[in-house]
């Protein structure tokens, strides 16, 4: 079985989210037979009461003729804390050979 490779970057950042809303973001650019998930990293708020936690939610793929899925999702904020901030980072896979 031939080794897979793991990429993760840092894609967006949602500064300043109030508790208990839902930001939307859309991503592209990745091609076709890619395994992608999405992780909403919290940053680290000194002063703040409460948790600083975050939930990616309603992840949709879509596959346009140009061959770069397009991949719509949420992040909403489950934490205690009345704001809070987190880094949207994408990991993807090579595509299978």
């Amino acid at each position: 079985m031939p080794a897979v490779t793991v990429y993760a970057e840092l894609t967006a950042v949602g500064v300043d989210v109030p508790s208990g809303s839902t930001q939307y973001w859309t991503t592209s650019g990745l091609g076709y037979g890619r395994a992608v998930w999405y992780v909403a990293w919290p940053l680290t708020l000194v002063g703040f009461p409460g948790t600083n936690e975050f939930e990616v939610t309603h992840v949709s793929f879509e596959a346009p003729a140009n061959g770069n899925d397009v991949v719509n999702l949420s992040v909403t904020s489950k934490g205690t804390n009345p704001w809070g901030s987190y880094g949207l980072f994408v990991m993807y896979t090579d595509p299978p050979v």
